[in-house]
């Protein structure tokens, strides 16, 4: 619904040719939709002329191009501005109604959307925000957004909507990355990134060049991306950080723990054998000990061979 390029709206043909398809303010004005691209504004779709460029606009890419999947983002921004007659959230699920019809059977990735005029209409869901190079982003913007990106609170956002996973949609908690130039996450920090979206993701995405993986990382990208279908059973978290997961894949259960606090935690082992779980090499270790010690970020995934 947002319509920009490289150089801001205002350069744009639409801006220049078409502000009358532009979403109003309440005073009239144009109504700004975000910051990123210098400025960029939505579409009204309740303007005949918009809904038909709309459809055209799908049928080249799917029809004419060919894709079988759309990527729709910032989505929010057709909602912005109530009617006298419609709520943001009617106007936000007829929006989501509209993309379906023009998209027919096709595949939908939603984001930057509310969940719930989503349930139902789209195939895939950014359940979250998006994640970022570093863990919590920067100081200054932790103070000025409180919607930003964080790979702390996209890892949160991935655990906490596990329920609406195959239900509503699949659901879609951004990348992972594994590599080792251009970001500022930790190796551990990249792991546990890595093992949540293995556990609780339906849509698994990269921006790596895997060409550069090493011989450790090609064998997590082979193990995410064996995608065998996993059954959460229990997600509990405890007050010290650490989050304990429960989940089982074909016939094993696992044990995962993740340590959100930057401070070393103690997990009390409640089964009598647990086989640590590797993704980048291939034999596990047998462990029996009664207290397991996590790093900082640190996430470790067990198979369980004993019972309670």
């Amino acid at each position: 619904m947002g319509e920009s390029n490289e150089r801001g709206d205002r350069n744009s043909k639409i801006f220049k040719e078409k502000k009358h398809w532009i979403l109003k303010d309440s005073h009239g004005e144009l109504a700004l939709s975000g910051s990123n691209w210098s400025r960029f504004y939505a579409l009204d779709i309740y303007n005949p002329e918009v809904r038909e460029y709309i459809k055209s606009v799908f049928s080249v890419v799917l029809d004419e191009w060919g894709y079988d999947m759309v990527k729709l983002d910032f989505l929010y921004a057709v909602c912005l501005v109530p009617s006298k007659t419609k709520t943001r959230g009617q106007i936000m699920t007829e929006a989501m109604e509209f993309l379906r019809e023009c998209v027919g059977d096709k595949l939908i990735l939603g984001c930057g959307v509310p969940l719930g005029p989503s349930f139902g209409l789209v195939d895939y869901c950014r359940i979250g925000c998006d994640v970022g190079l570093d863990w919590n982003d920067k100081v200054f913007m932790r103070m000025l957004h409180r919607e930003r990106i964080s790979t702390l609170y996209a890892l949160g956002n991935a655990i906490g909507t596990r329920q609406l996973n195959g239900r509503a949609f699949l659901n879609d908690p951004d990348v992972f990355l594994l590599r080792e130039d251009n970001i500022m996450l930790s190796e551990t920090q990249r792991q546990t990134l890595f093992t949540v979206n293995h556990i609780f993701g339906s849509l698994l995405f990269t921006s790596d060049n895997i060409k550069k993986y090493d011989s450790k990382k090609h064998l997590m990208f082979d193990n995410i991306m064996n995608l065998k279908e996993k059954k959460i059973q229990s997600v509990e978290s405890f007050r010290n950080g650490l989050v304990e997961v429960m989940y089982s894949q074909d016939e094993s259960r696992y044990l995962a723990i993740i340590n959100f606090k930057n401070k070393n935690i103690s997990y009390n082992n409640k089964f009598s054998v647990l086989k640590e779980h590797y993704f980048d090499k291939e034999n596990p270790d047998t462990l029996t000990e009664k207290t397991l010690k996590l790093k900082p970020y640190e996430s470790r995934v067990f198979v369980i061979k004993g019972d309670l």
